[in-house]
């Protein structure tokens, strides 16, 4: 199972920011992220950047994927759990059917093999600025 907070888009494909209260550290790659108060927004052209209200974490996804599927125009950040260990996966779009993949780092390899499966499901919404 995975983590999922639902952030309702400004407008269609991101292009709006995109604020998020994340209740936990995480990992995203090789990045730990504290818990707090993250902005989502498209900074390029198949580019979203997450960054920390404070401005000292920041993290870069490129579009890896799309359904090709209209979406239901809901954002989505997804978290694999193992135990206390939270990873972000990945962003979906919520307009247009974008996936922003995180690459798995070895650690989430590692406890993802040792566990089977991930763990619990959490839905938070958040609001375009």
């Amino acid at each position: 199972m995975a983590i999922g907070l639902a952030a309702a888009p400004a407008e269609a494909g991101l292009r709006g920011p995109v604020e998020v209260t994340i209740p936990f550290a995480f990992n995203a790659g090789r990045s730990t992220m504290p818990a707090g108060e993250y902005t989502v927004r498209q900074i390029g052209e198949g580019t979203l950047s997450v960054e920390a209200e404070s401005g000292e974490h920041i993290l870069v996804l490129s579009r890896v994927e799309s359904t090709g599927k209209a979406g239901d125009g809901v954002a989505t950040l997804v978290f694999s759990c193992y135990g206390e260990e939270r990873f972000l996966s990945e962003i979906r779009a919520g307009w247009d059917g974008t996936f922003y993949r995180v690459a798995k780092s070895k650690s989430r390899e590692r406890l993802a093999k040792a566990a089977g499966s991930p763990g619990s499901v959490l839905v938070i919404a958040a609001h375009g600025r």
